[in-house]
């Protein structure tokens, strides 16, 4: 076991076997919330609370799209017991419907409504200045955003097909208004480009807690269309970039890979090398062996992200592992463009709602709704899309996966 080092980054991993014993979760959350110490650590008792969950589009709870109510319930709780009373939450999802139905259908309005947690004002918009923006951007934010005094992101395990993850550097875009967000794909066309907005997003709002939803995450066609898979933990920290490297070791995912882990490193927000990181296990479930050791309270055991992996990790976590084609092959950077994941619908899952094409930012452009054979079909024009799979994220049939061309498979292949 290593000793916990005040200069690394600290992760708190709590394992959970599940969502059905609510005061289980409390208590390891409690437990593990006293391991970065406390909530009095980051918030003040005065203090306007948001807690932004991932309500990304209307979902059951079963199908790991949505921050779980009993993880939202759990903190909402925790933080009521501690005295901190002006609470509100929200977030603006990926399709133009009111967030407050987004959280009715995923259970946290009857949660919210349980707690006396108020839905914040997720119908009005804020535009503000990104200081860190080189080219002069704005931020239209949800009013509900500008009028807390700090946030406390509720995140979710998942897959995202353009930034490989979504945890929590991604969770915060959910505080963009919503059809901003479809624009601001549009402006920022790629994992890079995207991933440093987010990151300068995040720099700007500076959530003072993250906790991640990953009891039961989801992998695959993610961030919606993917699978279930049980995770069993939770993940608590301050520094979002450290938490989603320790996310990608979960999955067996090389840090590296995750855009955002890179750009946040670069820009100052949080560390994602290993050896800068510390996973504290909480006493009490599958810890308190030898080696456990005690600060202020409860015991706890100190891993690193591979030890975590080892332990609580999913060697086999369907997740896209494949490096993006460099430019130093320079006969294969002239064919990048056709060369990228691109979206592609599979027919016998489509119903022809049109979602996609709602959801594409370049409207009118990249995927035009066609009629075939008496049934509607999107059809993309590839040469304008600019593989941001939005369409992908919305789809409510799960008919579309980003896929590597045929192309980029035979120069794989030959390279």
């Amino acid at each position: 076991m290593e000793k916990l080092q005040e200069n690394k980054s600290k992760v708190v991993l709590i394992p959970v076997e599940s969502y059905e014993n609510r005061t289980a979760i409390l208590d390891a959350l409690r437990r593990g919330l006293q391991l970065l110490g406390g909530p009095e650590a980051f918030f003040e008792k005065d203090e306007r609370i948001l807690l932004k969950p991932n309500l990304l589009k209307t979902a059951v709870p079963e199908q790991a799209i949505t921050t779980h109510p009993a993880v939202f319930w759990a903190m909402g709780k925790l933080l009521l017991e501690a005295g901190y009373t002006n609470l509100v939450y929200g977030d603006s999802g990926a399709l133009p419907i009111g967030g407050s139905q987004t959280a009715a259908a995923s259970g946290l309005a009857a949660e919210g409504e349980a707690l006396g947690i108020p839905f914040g004002n997720f119908e009005e918009s804020v535009t503000v200045p990104d200081p860190r923006s080189e080219n002069g951007d704005t931020f239209v934010l949800c009013k509900a955003v500008t009028e807390a005094d700090a946030i406390l992101s509720l995140c979710k395990m998942k897959t995202h097909a353009l930034e490989r993850i979504t945890g929590a550097v991604k969770n915060t875009y959910g505080c963009i208004f919503k059809h901003y967000k479809a624009m601001g794909h549009s402006k920022f066309p790629n994992e890079t480009v995207f991933a440093k907005m987010l990151v300068r997003l995040n720099l700007y709002l500076k959530p003072r807690l993250y906790l991640m939803d990953g009891i039961v995450a989801m992998e695959g066609n993610g961030p919606s269309s993917g699978d279930p898979v049980e995770m069993k933990v939770l993940l608590l920290s301050a520094d979002p970039v450290a938490m989603d490297s320790v996310q990608a070791a979960l999955m067996y995912l090389d840090p590296e890979l995750v855009p955002t882990n890179l750009c946040g490193a670069e820009s100052g927000l949080g560390v994602y090398r290993w050896d800068s990181i510390d996973v504290l296990v909480p006493g009490g479930a599958k810890s308190g062996e030898s080696g456990a050791a005690s600060v202020n309270g409860p015991a706890f055991e100190t891993l690193t992200p591979a030890q975590a992996a080892e332990r609580y990790g999913k060697r086999d976590f369907n997740v896209y592992r494949d490096p993006e084609p460099k430019n130093s092959h320079r006969w294969l950077a002239l064919v990048e463009k056709v060369s990228r994941r691109k979206p592609v619908v599979t027919k016998e899952r489509c119903i022809g709602c049109g979602i996609c094409v709602k959801s594409c930012p370049l409207t009118g452009k990249a995927i035009l709704l066609e009629e075939k054979n008496g049934k509607k079909y999107p059809r993309y024009h590839y040469d304008q899309c600019i593989r941001c799979f939005c369409c992908q994220e919305v789809c409510p049939q799960k008919a579309i996966d980003a896929r590597k061309p045929l192309l980029r498979k035979l120069v794989e292949r030959v390279w």
